[in-house]
């Protein structure tokens, strides 16, 4: 049976391990932050819930990741989301103005009575939009993000 000398040894544990460490980095750095711009707030009160989707079929009801934000003044507001895998996303979002994590909507007809927004602020005519109308590439050159709230 033969033994490592200590090179031999260092070179195959060098072998080993050398990808993991390039692994991790590589992969730190592939998510970013994304500054996110809320603007058009019009009550000083309440949670925006943000949804954030990579699922194009069900963008506005499948969250790949989920944020609330506080608010306390009419306006705008800036919300950072940090660590973004590099993708395709789409966000949708609303101002839950009673407290009750629900977007509120008129009976029968389906129509929001709170403010909600897209990413690519899409223009809404008759229905919700499809992911496409959303969508947004998380990379390198991706930082800020603007979304306006709407009211029916």
């Amino acid at each position: 049976r033969e033994q490592l000398s200590g090179a031999r040894l260092g070179f195959v544990l060098g072998m080993i391990f050398l990808p993991l460490i390039f692994w991790n980095f590589e992969s730190a750095a592939m998510k970013r932050d994304i500054r996110i711009q809320i603007k058009n707030i019009r009550y000083a009160e309440g949670t925006i819930f943000l949804c954030l989707s990579t699922r194009e079929d069900k963008f506005m009801e499948v969250c790949s990741l989920n944020w609330q934000v506080d608010i306390g003044a009419k306006g705008m507001t800036v919300f950072v989301a940090e660590g973004i895998p590099e993708g395709h996303y789409a966000i949708s979002a609303f101002h839950d103005l009673n407290g009750n994590g629900e977007l509120d909507k008129v009976r029968l007809l389906g129509i929001p009575k709170e403010p909600f927004g897209f990413s690519g602020n899409p223009r809404i005519i008759l229905g919700a939009p499809n992911f496409e109308d959303c969508a947004f590439v998380v990379d390198e050159e991706t930082s800020d993000l603007n979304l306006i709230l709407k009211e029916m």
